[in-house]
């Protein structure tokens, strides 16, 4: 049972003809009758559905009683809209007050006692054309609402309205001349109205008809048959073999290296939608990382099942032929242990179910292609003759043609199951007594009109259990059922025996209720059946008790309701089955307005780490938004019932082996210790009490202590601290609930939660930590090193050839200008080959990025580095360059500066530049053949110097310089040149060797070549001393000199021209020892 079953009266799924019965599927025996020549068809959209000629045929559906509330759901497809065409009439109608029909194109209700009578809806239909139709009235809301196709399309109201009183219908007819001609299919009559979303999932459930059905507890000529009714069958490979199972009784087992099964393709096996499901109970971990369990191959809805214990959903779809829906957790498999596991894909979303419970969910990026290829069972999916074998037990596969929501797996499930236990044995039935949002609530009312509790009761044993018919009032002696809730839970309109409109009654066919018997501090209602009936292993049987309201009296509470069972037996015996079950009902208050002026959510974020270790913090708020005024309290001080906000999550039991709850925000253990914090505002003006939920998580509860109200837009911020979750990722809810708030409804808010690796807090966004201190803070408990599938930080692509980047933009230039980092597999991006490279660049110009390549090699603007480092353009550095020898690692070797390229052909010097004051100075030139200049750009020998030259020794700064000059002089001029300076008690040598030459007559004037000390005597003036004849060779007239002057304590080289001559050039070649320097 589901919660889609709740309250479901009738299910007719008009697919069968067993001898003109048409059976009811609900499990609440409503069995109609085909009149005329009314028939099952095959059809293309549902599957097979029931054919209507339009003026005998019809099907006669039995009585169903009373009720405040119906929903009506049904498929239909006109051959014809011409005039009035009925759909469903209660059979004696007025006094069955329903009347369904189509007048020309529009659909029109009658209610008989409601005004206005006719409700006629403006929705437009067509002929030839199936449409899913749920129409929904409710008698306290004085409303019906018409969905079509699963959207609310119009909703009428009621000035009066009435009771429905549902007795025997006749499924389209009613009177010659209103027959309905065409299609009907899947008609479903509940004693609640559905929400819009469960009307789309039962719409959805329609459309997904059951392709496959292999039970897989036996084969039959060495082939698995499909109990779907199919011709479809898979044949065995090797000899899998049937074997006793305490769960299912029988399945087939695989021995992971020669058994399979194959299913050849068929047009049936082509799903461009899919749900698959198949029970699984695996050998313990695989020995192989992967083993297959069903599916096509080309990746057509592929089970595989991974050693960690995940499952890993797989299809073809947005040309990757293997995609897929996201992995399951690992651990999400249990080993040696029965597991559920159903994969759904619609074409837009891809999803995973274990256990009925939603295990992972991700975009398909396309719809599923189908490949013509066979069905495979316990082997290599991807169709190779060994490997990846499932070894373990396989049950139950279904194959639908459509994605299925979670409920319907769950009842898929539920069929399934068939445990043996003593327990179950000895107390078959369960019951749920459930409002109609699914919650054991019973509300606190001044009316009881309207009210409704689902009374469900399921066989949990393996063997059906049967009641006999009672056709007489239901008693203390005699009866089937009875509910027994504790004196002063119901309220007194509904057990006023003299107020029958307002009394507790059962709405359900077949069955009586006695009026409330009081008895022990209890008040029985004692329930009997006027009919035999079967309630099949799994099934359940649906009353709806009508009218039953909470007693204001103590306010908002819980208490205790007990169903006892009597005179029922297991089929085959003769032993009577007694016994009891115990639920707990929420008492909580309707009374009041039901729309509270207030507002819950969270202050800095929703989101929780889920690492398990850390712990995260949110900030809940209340806040007030009445737009007049101030929300009343009831405070502890002075209330007998005070107002309570009661906070809590939905969490796993930690004593559970396997994981049942995914979506819920953490385990037990994760939130036992999650509590206000002792200095936060809050606890100066509410009390705070911590309790906890089935003895684990933590339930808050707060109270005010004297605050009387909630001024207008007044916020009350409540911290909630040490929350952890090891819970998978996604959504979560954190349930506010308030209680007791004088002048309103009890109700609460559901605030989202999502548990991830990141939490965002304010304008940053946390990895690893709860409170991130940057725009994207990452933080790891242990450091990641690199490896190929992890890291720290890890970006994929799936295209070969393809990049992955990330790119730096600021507003300036956005269009344009950005920098990126930039990882690609190939030279190029699109291009092919193992050619991968690491790009650091800008958008500028492609010749300015860094390229570092997987052999270490670094480009500066070299798209291709030839080298360790490889610079493209001009270098520009600050600080030092150290060069180390080729060879390196601790040994002697010589380092390598070179001016060299690749090509064998070009030829290549080397110049080394300086800069004095902002100009730039050749300082060493080195020319292709080797030549060595300094201070030249023009290397004429293997060493050419431009300027001085100084030879030292033992680290002094100056020692024996030889310095060259030259210059031009003309008649009567003189140049002198600089030498060096004498500091006191210094002595030195002198060379000085001249040249000059007239450039006029080209001719030689004079050559001469000197030796000299000078030298000071302690702070005297510098003395010059020949030491020898100097060498002089003159030309033509004696008026040319050269000599040594003394400027101060400066010793200078001074050279002369005295008579006629004109561009006269020279040149003086000065060497100088310092004794002191």
């Amino acid at each position: 049972m589901t919660a889609l079953d709740r309250g479901l009266a009738l299910h007719l799924t008009l697919t069968q003809d067993d001898r003109r019965t048409v059976v009811d599927s609900s499990g609440n025996g409503n069995n109609g009758t085909a009149r005329g020549r009314a028939q099952p068809v095959d059809d293309p959209t549902l599957g097979r559905c029931y054919q209507f000629n339009g003026t005998t045929d019809y099907v006669e559906i039995p009585p169903l009683g009373r009720t405040d509330t119906v929903t009506i759901q049904l498929w239909v497809r006109a051959d014809v809209l011409d005039r009035t065409r009925t759909v469903l009439a209660c059979a004696d109608w007025p006094t069955g007050n329903l009347l369904i029909e189509f007048v020309n194109t529009r659909l029109k209700v009658n209610l008989t006692g409601g005004e206005p009578g006719d409700q006629i809806f403006g929705y437009a239909f067509t002929a030839n054309r199936w449409y899913h139709l749920a129409v929904s009235y409710s008698r306290r809301d004085q409303r019906i609402s018409l969905y079509v196709d699963g959207k609310l399309t119009e909703t009428r109201q009621y000035g009066k309205t009435a009771e429905v009183n549902l007795t025997g219908a006749w499924v389209g007819g009613r009177n010659a001349g209103t027959y309905f001609q065409g299609r009907i299919g899947s008609l479903r009559i509940y004693r609640r109205a559905l929400t819009e979303d469960q009307i789309r999932q039962i719409m959805q459930i329609d459309l997904a008809k059951l392709v496959l059905h292999l039970p897989l507890d036996e084969l039959r000529d060495n082939a698995a048959v499909d109990a779907a009714g199919s011709t479809l069958a898979a044949r065995a490979t090797g000899t899998p073999s049937t074997v006793l199972d305490e769960f299912f009784g029988r399945s087939l087992r695989f021995d992971g290296t020669n058994e399979m099964l194959t299913m050849p393709d068929a047009e049936a096996l082509r799903l461009g939608a899919y749900t698959v499901s198949i029970w699984l109970k695996p050998d313990g971990p695989p020995p192989t990382l992967w083993q297959g369990i069903v599916g096509k191959p080309g990746r057509n809805f592929n089970i595989w099942l991974n050693s960690a214990g995940h499952i890993h959903h797989r299809f073809n779809a947005g040309g990757n032929w293997n995609t897929g829906a996201p992995d399951t957790p690992p651990g999400s498999i249990a080993w040696n242990a029965w597991n559920h596991v159903a994969i759904t894909n619609d074409g837009t979303t891809a999803t995973t179910y274990i256990n009925g419970v939603l295990a992972a969910t991700g975009p398909t990026g396309g719809a599923p292609v189908v490949n013509n290829a066979p069905l495979l069972l316990a082997g290599d999916l991807d169709g190779a003759a060994s490997g990846h074998r499932f070894k373990g037990n396989l049950a139950h596969l279904r194959i639908f043609r459509a994605a299925l929501p979670a409920e319907a797996i769950q009842r898929g499930m539920a069929v399934d199951q068939a445990a043996v236990t003593s327990v179950r044995r000895s107390h078959p039935l369960v019951f749920d007594l459930l409002d109609g949002d699914d919650e054991t609530v019973l509300p606190i009312d001044s009316d009881p009109t309207g009210h409704q509790l689902f009374l469900e009761i399921t066989n949990s044993a393996d063997q059906p259990v049967l009641l006999d018919p009672i056709t007489t009032a239901p008693t203390a002696t005699n009866h089937h059922l009875a509910l027994r809730f504790r004196a002063g839970t119901l309220a007194a309109p509904c057990l006023d025996p003299a107020k029958p409109q307002q009394l507790v009654r059962v709405a359900a066919d077949g069955w009586q209720i006695s009026k409330p018997v009081s008895e022990d501090q209890t008040v029985v209602f004692y329930l009997a059946s006027t009919r035999g009936r079967t309630l099949e292993q799994g099934r359940t049987w649906h009353l709806t008790l009508e009218h039953a309201i909470a007693d204001v009296a103590g306010g908002t509470r819980a208490t205790r309701v007990e169903l006892h069972y009597r005179q029922l037996r297991y089929a085959g015996q003769t032993t009577a089955l007694e016994g009891h079950r115990r639920r707990i009902l929420k008492i909580i208050n309707r009374l009041g307005k039901p729309e509270i002026p207030l507002h819950a959510g969270f202050t800095g974020g929703n989101s929780v780490l889920n690492d398990s270790r850390s712990e995260s913090m949110l900030v809940l708020h209340v806040a007030n938004l009445a737009a007049d005024g101030p929300i009343p309290l009831a405070p502890r001080d002075t209330s007998q019932n005070p107002t309570r906000l009661r906070i809590s999550f939905d969490h796993e039991p930690t004593t559970r082996a396997t994981l049942d709850r995914p979506w819920a925000l953490g385990t037990g253990s994760d939130l036992k210790d999650v509590d206000i914090p002792a200095n936060a505002a809050v606890r100066t003006g509410w009390q705070v009490e911590r309790t906890s939920v089935e003895g684990e998580a933590t339930e808050l509860v707060l109270t005010p202590i004297g605050k009387t109200s909630l001024g207008l837009r007044e916020i009350v911020e409540i911290p909630l601290a040490r929350i952890r979750s090891s819970l998978p990722s996604g959504p979560a809810n954190l349930y506010l609930r308030y209680e007791n708030v004088p002048g309103y409804q009890d109700g609460q808010f559901i605030c989202p939660v999502v548990k991830g690796p990141l939490v965002a807090n304010g304008s940053y966004v946390g990895v690893g930590t709860s409170s991130p201190a940057a725009p994207l803070h990452v933080q790891e408990a242990t450091g990641t090193g690199h490896g190929p599938n992890s890291g720290s930080l890890l970006i994929d692509h799936d295209n070969g050839g393809g990049a992955s980047s990330i790119v730096f933009r600021s507003r300036v230039n956005r269009g344009s200008d950005y920098g990126f980092i930039q990882y690609q597999d190939a030279a190029a991006t699109g291009g092919a080959g193992e050619s991968a490279r690491l790009i650091v660049g800008t958008s500028n110009d492609p010749d300015d990025h860094v390229i570092l390549q997987p052999a270490g090699n670094v480009g500066v603007g070299a798209p291709n580095p030839k080298a360790k480092l490889h610079v493209d353009g001009d270098y520009y550095g600050r600080g030092h360059l150290h060069l180390y020898a080729y060879e390196g690692d601790g040994r002697d070797g010589t380092a390598f500066v070179q001016a060299r390229d690749d090509s064998g052909r070009t030829s290549l010097g080397l110049r080394l530049r300086t800069q004095t004051q902002g100009r730039i100075v050749d300082a060493i030139h080195l020319n292709p053949d080797g030549n060595v200049a300094l201070g030249h750009a023009d290397p004429r020998s293997r060493l050419t110097v431009h300027g001085s030259t100084n030879i030292s020794a033992d680290g002094a700064p100056v020692g024996l310089m030889t310095m060259l000059f030259n210059g031009r002089m003309n008649d009567g001029e003189s140049r002198t040149h600089q030498l060096y300076n004498l500091t006191n008690h210094c002595t030195s040598w002198l060379e000085l060797t001249v040249l000059i030459h007239d450039t006029n007559s080209n001719t030689h004037r004079l050559l001469t070549r000197v030796e000299y000390v000078a030298y000071r005597e302690w702070t005297e003036a510098p003395k010059v001393e020949m030491l020898a004849q100097p060498y002089r060779k003159t030309g033509a007239r004696s008026i040319y000199n050269a000599g040594v002057a003394v400027v101060g304590n400066d010793i200078q080289a001074q050279v002369s021209q005295s008579g006629f001559a004109t561009n006269s050039v020279y040149k003086v070649l000065a060497r100088y020892l310092i004794g002191k320097s």
